[in-house]
């Protein structure tokens, strides 16, 4: 079992498929659970109570959020190429 939790928000896409990549390497039946940030949220922050102060704030402090997933294309995007995940 893989536990990622509050880190892929942090990453680049680059960063985020390789470690998927990695961990797909691991024995069949492994289980991943991560967190991630809505994309929507990085795009579109006005759609959603007090992400603009947030986001502002954590550029301040040089922690930017810099990726995240359309969680209803999720099985679309970066996980696709890299194993046969499930969402749960």
């Amino acid at each position: 079992m893989f536990v990622w939790e509050g880190v892929t928000n942090y990453l680049s896409p680059e960063a985020v498929d390789q470690t998927l990549r990695q961990i797909a390497q691991a024995a069949g039946g492994s289980t991943l659970l991560f967190t991630y940030v809505d994309r929507t949220v990085l795009d579109q922050p006005k759609l959603f109570f007090g992400a603009e102060k947030l986001l502002s704030r954590l550029d301040a402090i040089g922690e930017p959020w810099t990726f995240g997933l359309y969680p209803k294309r999720s099985n679309d995007s970066l996980l696709r190429g890299n194993s046969d995940w499930s969402e749960i």
